[in-house]
């Protein structure tokens, strides 16, 4: 299994007609995640063809207007689609007041549960472990407390190679036990070691998601070989003391990012409305990290 990422929103707090709000959305299996929820993303998800009844949970990195307002248009929304199954988001607990509130305002007869599960005080918490993913969250540097969150696929069970049981005669016990790490000796007397016969089908996908955020190489650390790094990348370089002053990144610190965590890919967005050609941006970033794109709206990317 992998993930589906589609760009939902590429922008920042003033929106442009070429770009929304923050928001994407992270297709694993059946299920559909949220990751921010900008002004306008439930109308991204009806352009991109994505279903609304297949949203699992909402993810929120923190309460600025651009990466939240889309949450209440959407609930009210799926109050009208007959939908049953209860919905999480997570988000810091201050957020819980305004969503009772606008849901007691707009949803007159809610069909469905809103789960709300809060942050808890602990930055490296996991939020979310089921079926063979996992999501756990990393403090970000904004002005407001803001967490990134990391989607990981959990690793599976390695197979045996068929043509190994053939040449070794190896019973269903012997199996089992080489699958568990566990050495065998073999009819001949030789031992037969796991990595000689064991093979991992599908290596486990994984997917970072950080902004709001100043430049904070110390989450390095627990990025390290994430498959693909988003990283906001609101400035240009020229702009680093703005970056610093407002909680933001430049396009070169969202490369050194993606350089020091050992990402595969990268992909940068939250981009300033000031830049309507985001080419000389994204060269910026490129000369630091080769492998970068610019988020696109409307562009799924398979993890």
């Amino acid at each position: 299994m992998s993930f589906e990422l589609t760009i939902l929103g590429s922008g920042s707090a003033r929106p442009i007609a070429e770009r929304c709000p923050s928001a994407h959305a992270l297709l694993h299996g059946r299920w559909l995640y949220l990751v921010d929820c900008g002004e306008g993303t439930q109308l991204q998800l009806a352009r991109y063809g994505l279903p609304l009844e297949r949203i699992s949970a909402i993810f929120l990195t923190h309460l600025h207007a651009d990466h939240v307002l889309g949450v209440f248009g959407l609930l009210a929304t799926l109050s009208m689609t007959n939908r049953t199954a209860p919905l999480r988001i997570f988000a810091h607990p201050a957020f819980e007041p305004l969503l009772r509130m606008n849901l007691d305002f707009f949803v007159e007869r809610p069909s469905f549960s809103v789960d709300f599960r809060p942050f808890s005080d602990d930055p490296y918490e996991t939020l979310l472990d089921e079926g063979n993913m996992t999501v756990r969250t990393v403090p970000l540097r904004h002005r407001i407390p803001t967490r990134g969150f990391i989607f990981e696929e959990k690793r599976l069970p390695p197979n045996i190679r068929r043509d190994a049981v053939r040449e070794h005669g190896l019973s269903p016990e012997q199996v089992r036990a080489l699958k568990d790490g566990e050495p065998q000796r073999l009819a001949c007397g030789r031992i037969l070691r796991p990595g000689e016969v064991l093979y991992q089908k599908q290596q486990p996908a994984s997917y970072a998601y950080l902004s709001d955020t100043s430049f904070s190489p110390e989450l390095a650390t627990h990025l390290q070989g994430v498959d693909c790094l988003y990283h906001e990348a609101t400035f240009m370089n020229e702009l680093e003391d703005t970056a610093l002053a407002t909680g933001h990144s430049t396009a070169g610190q969202a490369g050194q990012m993606a350089r020091l965590a050992g990402t595969k890919r990268l992909i940068v967005g939250h981009f300033s409305a000031r830049y309507r050609d985001l080419a000389p941006l994204l060269r910026q970033v490129q000369e630091v990290f080769p492998h970068a794109v610019p988020a696109r709206e409307g562009e799924t990317h398979s993890i």
